[in-house]
């Protein structure tokens, strides 16, 4: 015959063992359904309201002086360019040429280059950029990974106005 105290042992190791059973199924439950941040902090970066004007006129990049009446001068092919990307909120060159679908390098080469006509003394012909301006905002994402299930992302900035300028390697701008 069982002891009664043996059937209150075995209830109370029931209830022990249903208790811990639910206990891990809520803990279970709340870690799976809440977002949790990436062990290490992850960003991406989006360019977004963007727009693009065409054949903009940048900067002087080259000049010539005539220095006798009636004379002219060439400006050659093979210039450096200055290429200008706004970055913001950590994004670097690199993110912002991505989502412009630019080249993040510092200039571009020219290969086109344009004569003077005759000038007056003293006078002074300019080659100045043509190219593509941009402006645009960033837009920076925190990576939050759930337990189960794909990455998601979080906006946490987004920068105000910003602008680049992409020359044209085959488009340059002569004049006086």
């Amino acid at each position: 015959m069982i002891s009664t105290s043996t059937v209150q042992g075995r209830r109370l190791a029931r209830r022990s063992t249903t208790a811990t059973v639910i206990a891990f199924v809520c803990v279970a439950a709340f870690t799976l359904g809440v977002a949790q941040p990436a062990s290490a902090t992850v960003y991406r970066y989006n360019v977004i309201s963007k727009s693009a004007t065409l054949h903009v006129t940048g900067t002087i990049f080259a000049s010539c002086k005539i220095t006798s009446a009636g004379g002219s001068c060439g400006i050659s092919k093979g210039k450096s360019v200055t290429r200008t990307l706004g970055t913001s909120l950590g994004a670097t060159r690199a993110d912002v040429a991505v989502g412009l679908s630019i080249s993040s390098a510092d200039s571009e080469t020219t290969t086109v280059g344009c004569d003077s006509p005759k000038l007056r003394a003293g006078q002074i012909w300019h080659a100045r950029a043509l190219g593509t301006r941009f402006t645009y905002k960033v837009q920076k994402q925190q990576a939050y990974k759930p337990r189960v299930g794909p990455t998601r992302w979080k906006t946490v900035g987004t920068s105000s106005q910003l602008q680049a300028y992409d020359p044209s390697a085959n488009g340059i701008s002569c004049g006086l």
